[in-house]
């Protein structure tokens, strides 16, 4: 079920470039990665997120808001890239095949964007280095003030904002929200 979320939204990538990075990078995780809960710790994310299966479903929930808000900004966004970094975003959330963790790993952004463009520049043929750039940029930048380096392109920001709202923060009053 946990999986089945995941690839229906791959096939909604309409880029075929960008779908065979997702793919590929999906293949070589860890299966636990989609029986895992969005937080280790149970602070953040919605109750139901807080269930084995919580990541996989916070994931797509990101997708699905990336994918609506997409609609509201300029046509220079590339929505296949855009969804791409956001079914990747978490992608190290709880390390990788070479290095699992049983807790949220803090750098996991940094960690996935590793992974991502490692992973891109080994498949046959690889992907093209600009395109790499741009998703894992979108995957180290998806915590926003709670990380670095800040999110930039719109595509980043989006991503950033859809993970802030399916995560279920709220802003304290005045709060301007990147």
């Amino acid at each position: 079920m946990n999986e089945k979320l995941i690839w229906d939204r791959i096939e909604l990538i309409k880029d075929v470039t960008c779908k065979r990075l997702v793919v590929e990078c999906f293949k070589k995780i860890p299966e636990y990665w989609f029986m895992k809960p969005a937080s280790s710790t149970g602070k953040y994310h919605p109750l139901d997120e807080h269930l084995p299966g919580g990541l996989a479903l916070h994931t797509a929930r990101v997708f699905d808001i990336a994918n609506i808000l997409v609609d509201a900004q300029s046509p220079d966004v590339d929505q296949s890239v855009m969804l791409s970094g956001a079914l990747l975003h978490d992608i190290a959330r709880f390390g990788t095949a070479e290095r699992p963790t049983e807790y949220s790993v803090k750098d996991h952004a940094v960690q996935g964007a590793m992974f991502v463009k490692g992973l891109g520049l080994e498949m046959t043929p690889p992907i093209p280095e600009e395109l790499l750039d741009r998703v894992s940029r979108i995957v180290m930048t998806h915590m926003g003030r709670w990380g670095t380096p800040k999110p930039d392109a719109h595509e980043e920001k989006l991503v950033h904002l859809a993970d802030m709202v399916a995560a279920g923060y709220t802003p304290v009053k005045g709060e301007k929200l990147e």
